[in-house]
């Protein structure tokens, strides 16, 4: 595997601290990846990271997951709708980028709010689908290649994409070239800082490495809006029911990975094999789905109520920054 080391992304420094050395507990790749955080600004980053060219393998087809069936909503987070709504508020029938657009839906769901919206999407395999099931105008490029006039849009998210980028100065200055005088930047990224991230450590679902390069915390967040040329930045966790969600499925990395570490497994999918597949058979096999389902509740309603109260402190697991130009 090609890797490189770099020093904290936001602001050059070189002093950092090892905070956990995490795998890929979602598509169960090999490697272990150390995280750093920077001692100067408090950045987390991954560091030796793979390279641009590396890191595409953390990225199969199935890691995107099939869009919703016709006639079925999408799933759209508290955050995201948070961010879009400011959107709407500010610039109302707006021209909007979405960077890193995935398969497309929440550009589908901007469209449905009046807004003028397209994406712009590295991977062939999102992009296609996005253009396929949404009908969406979709880009296939990473942002700082993309071929697009300066002062074209309104308004330019980055809505769980910031922490997969390499480079999150260099994205947020495109990002400004693009805008219109007075235009808005929302991102939207994993909190860092919230409670459960510190005591669930290298299991943490939203720790995802090493497709997440990035770890962010409010200061750094608007730390790098600031360098980047951003105006009346602001950065706040915001309280959602996905802290459960998030608690529960961390919890079952940590079940899975000691019982794969008692019995020495291990797992690693083939080549066009889903996570699911590679784990039959050899994930507890005597406990019935009923069993499961029952682990998972009593993990994300009984087992997650003292971590409930982040939400009402501003520590919770998502995090919204808007900026403007």
């Amino acid at each position: 595997m090609d890797l490189e080391t770099v020093d904290c992304p936001v602001c050059g420094s070189a002093a950092a601290d090892v905070v956990l050395v995490g795998r890929d507990f979602n598509t169960l790749y090999p490697g272990e990846f150390p995280l750093l955080r920077c001692r100067d600004c408090r950045m987390g980053y991954v560091s030796p990271r793979p390279t641009a060219a590396g890191i595409a393998r953390y990225y199969p087809d199935h890691y995107w997951g099939p869009p919703p069936p016709e006639g079925v909503r999408p799933y759209i987070d508290r955050g995201t709708r948070a961010g879009i709504a400011a959107i709407v508020r500010e610039h109302p029938g707006g021209r909007v980028l979405d960077v890193g657009c995935g398969v497309g839906k929440v550009v589908a769901f901007m469209r449905d709010r009046g807004l003028d919206a397209e994406g712009l999407e590295p991977y062939p395999h999102a992009c296609r689908i996005a253009r396929e099931r949404y009908g969406i105008v979709c880009t296939c490029a990473f942002l700082q290649d993309a071929p697009l006039p300066e002062g074209s849009f309104d308004a330019v998210t980055f809505l769980d994409v910031m922490e997969h980028v390499d480079d999150p100065l260099g994205n947020l200055r495109a990002a400004y070239r693009l805008l219109r005088p007075g235009g808005l930047v929302c991102v939207k990224v994993p909190n860092f800082g919230a409670l459960q991230a510190r005591v669930l450590g290298r299991y943490w679902y939203w720790l995802d490495v090493p497709r997440h390069l990035l770890h962010f915390s409010p200061a750094p967040m608007e730390r790098a809006l600031r360098e980047a040329g951003f105006a009346h930045v602001r950065a706040r966790a915001l309280p959602d029911w996905q802290g459960a969600m998030v608690f529960g499925t961390s919890l079952t990395y940590w079940l899975r990975d000691v019982h794969f570490r008692r019995r020495r497994l291990e797992v690693v999918p083939e080549a066009g094999q889903t996570t699911s597949d590679a784990l039959v058979g050899k994930v507890y096999p005597g406990v019935p789905s009923a069993g499961k389902r029952a682990f998972r509740w009593l993990a994300r309603n009984v087992a997650y109520v003292p971590f409930a109260f982040e939400n009402l402190i501003g520590r919770s697991v998502e995090l919204l920054a808007t900026a403007t130009k």
